[in-house]
């Protein structure tokens, strides 16, 4: 039986772990934190091969064994995303949020869910809620410049915030993000500063990473037709914003 039970943990923990063969009861001994990182592992292990709703499953009883696991209410959320769930999957990021409140990449997974249901309102207060608790962070104050430059529903737009805040984040990074920069050029345009954000822009694609720039010369031929850049209706993700947790990756794509 112990050969056993070591085996299994193993399999889990390892992340290989596939099928029906393993319920809460074959861990046995171990703490409750790693039987519900087993549990975890083993619904991750459904995701993958796109069963989700046995997955929840696998969620769902991680969080009967450890109901204050922040991953797992993460990973849930990520299943209820894919299946379409947006109401269920932002309950559950909220979940992880208020386990894990310094974690700024689950606020921003859960800003890219409220934007895909046009939700601006609770991305701009969930940004604004990060900003108090963190006013030192420039990311964060760039994520809330860009929102209110580019967002595709014009009540949520505030050219002249999205210029202080673009500009609040450049001084406290010190330029050294060019995806910074390039927010400003974006809040320089919609307030109607199209020679700024010309110049701004060009100061960004110097140094803009690789896979930023063709989206940064797309939006440079826009404002020198001296027209402002709108995020699509599902939100862009700028960056690739993953959560690192103990037992797997969430990813944005």
């Amino acid at each position: 039986m112990q050969c056993r039970l070591m085996t299994i943990c193993t399999l889990i923990l390892s992340g290989v772990a596939v099928g029906g063969c393993f319920r809460s009861q074959d861990v046995g001994e171990v703490s409750t934190r790693s039987h519900a990182e087993a549990l975890v592992r083993w619904g991750n292990s459904w995701a993958a091969a796109g069963d989700l709703d046995q997955a929840i499953s696998g969620y769902n009883e991680a969080l009967q064994v450890d109901s204050e696991y922040p991953e797992a209410y993460a990973h849930r959320a990520r299943a209820w995303e894919r299946k379409g769930e947006w109401e269920k999957a932002v309950a559950d990021y909220s979940e992880a949020i208020r386990r894990s409140p310094d974690n700024i990449l689950l606020q921003d997974i859960r800003r890219f869910v409220w934007g895909k249901n046009g939700r601006w309102d609770k991305v701009i207060e969930d940004y604004t809620e990060i900003i108090a608790r963190r006013p030192n962070d420039p990311k964060v104050w760039n994520a809330r410049a860009w929102v209110l430059a580019t967002c595709p529903d014009s009540q949520f737009r505030n050219g002249a915030k999205a210029v202080q805040d673009a500009k609040h984040a450049c001084e406290l990074s010190q330029e050294k993000d060019s995806y910074i920069v390039d927010t400003l050029a974006a809040a320089f345009a919609e307030v109607g500063d199209f020679e700024k954000a010309v110049e701004t822009q060009k100061r960004a694609l110097a140094n803009l990473r690789t896979d930023l720039l063709k989206g940064g010369r797309e939006r440079l031929a826009l404002y020198e037709q001296q027209k402002p850049y709108r995020e699509g209706p599902q939100p862009q993700v700028r960056e690739q914003h993953t959560i690192a947790v103990g037992v797997g990756i969430v990813e944005v794509k």
